[in-house]
């Protein structure tokens, strides 16, 4: 079963990469535009992770804007995984 783990890192950025490489979860953690610094700690901890995290930084602003972009990826992606089975788990305090 595929396993995808949307962040929302303008609300969390308290993120369990120990858990993530644990459960060996894909994880897309979506930054904002505004935000231009990210912890060492973090950078060091999600490089051994490899190709299990991604990040995108998004250009757009406004309330909402990092929202609208992981539902529109998790849209996409359900509408093109036809047929495998998975789970999608959003992180966000929205």
């Amino acid at each position: 079963m595929n396993r995808i783990l949307f962040v929302d890192y303008e609300n969390v950025q308290n993120i369990d990469l120990d858990f993530i490489k644990k459960e060996n979860l894909e994880t897309i953690v979506f930054v904002g535009k505004s935000q231009k610094k990210i912890p060492f700690e973090i950078v060091q901890k999600a490089q051994q992770l490899g190709k299990l995290i991604t990040w995108h930084q998004i250009e757009g602003q406004g309330s909402n804007a990092l929202d609208f972009h992981i539902a529109f990826l998790l849209g996409h992606l359900t509408a093109t995984d036809t047929g495998k089975e998975g789970e999608d788990i959003v992180l966000s305090k929205d």
